[in-house]
């Protein structure tokens, strides 16, 4: 089997529904969804249990945040790729036989594709990677990309060090490590949502976004100055947030 994908929740039964209309709805079954939940009591389990097919994977338990629960999907998988949906993300029909067909293909470590996200389609392999970390390098972590399980093994899991950018973390690693990237600019994955901790956490995530480019980039001064030019342009939003 070529590709799992890996969901997380946790009292997501408002909108999981759409998701699991999608994965089960794909046009090409061969995959396995693992689901790792974190002790949701709104139904989502029994949702989930009613709906899942037989080779897929529901495990419920505390864990320490959503890359600890994305580490332990990763280590039950027995595919070759994974691939990342969150519980409100969606998924094109077609999305799982294009990445099928492409990782038979060529054995590229990660497969990136594009994703729409509210009005905009966000595209891999664009921009500079000083500017934009990660984003220059996948359109997104979720739905619109693949990883080589293998990629874990030579470089370990997401770090629990970082709760919302770990991902981040993963990817400057092992592209400094010469992981090889193949793009597919002109297919659309799915849907992103912008309800995460990603977009709630404004202020968490450009700290550890600029964390992580303090690590790997050269130019600490010009890291420090975007950072603050960022929290800047962003005021307002971010005194928002702290008020909630």
């Amino acid at each position: 089997m070529q590709i799992s994908i890996i969901t997380t929740t946790l009292n997501s039964r408002a909108f999981i529904g759409d998701l699991a209309k999608d994965v089960l709805s794909q046009s090409d079954p061969n995959f396995t969804w693992i689901i790792i939940d974190g002790g949701s009591t709104d139904g989502t389990l029994e949702f989930l249990s009613g709906v899942i097919r037989p080779n897929d994977i529901i495990v419920s338990e505390k864990d320490f945040g959503i890359y600890d629960a994305i580490n332990k999907g990763i280590n039950l998988t027995s595919s070759t790729y994974y691939m990342i949906a969150g519980a409100d993300d969606r998924i094109y029909t077609d999305t799982l036989k294009t990445f099928n067909n492409y990782a038979k293909k060529q054995s590229s470590d990660v497969i990136a594709a594009s994703i729409n996200y509210g009005t905009h389609t966000l595209y891999p392999n664009e921009g500079s990677i000083a500017l934009k970390g990660q984003n220059a390098l996948i359109a997104n972590h979720s739905v619109s990309t693949i990883f080589k399980k293998e990629l874990h093994r030579k470089h370990g899991l997401y770090t629990n060090k970082l709760p919302i950018c770990a991902d981040q973390f993963f990817l400057r690693k092992i592209y400094e490590s010469g992981a090889t990237f193949y793009f597919l600019p002109n297919y659309i994955a799915g849907f992103f949502s912008d309800k995460g901790v990603t977009h709630t956490d404004y202020f968490g995530t450009l700290t550890e976004f600029t964390r992580v480019q303090l690590y790997y980039e050269n130019n600490k001064f010009f890291q420090i100055l975007l950072f603050s030019m960022r929290c800047l342009k962003n005021l307002k939003k971010i005194i928002n947030q702290k008020r909630k």
